[in-house]
């Protein structure tokens, strides 16, 4: 939504991997936590996933910001 309302310069390839960074983030921590906290894993096995994870949608929320501000001004 943000890409079609305030980014409106061609950048597609920014867009894709920015979406995928997000994505599979996501997938890592959700499932991971469902696995820590339910007891079938311990935490030891699941750092480094988790660390992958929040480290993908700490990315993807950096490069959106990124995206933001460097925004047309008028179309914000």
């Amino acid at each position: 939504m943000i890409y079609r309302l305030w980014v409106t310069r061609g950048r597609k390839v920014v867009a894709v991997v920015q979406a995928a960074l997000r994505e599979v983030g996501a997938v890592l921590l959700g499932g991971s936590l469902m696995l820590l906290y339910g007891g079938v894993t311990p935490e030891p096995a699941l750092g480094p996933f988790l660390g992958v994870g929040a480290i993908s949608v700490l990315t993807a929320v950096v490069m959106i910001i990124i995206q933001m501000l460097g925004a047309d001004p008028a179309a914000r």
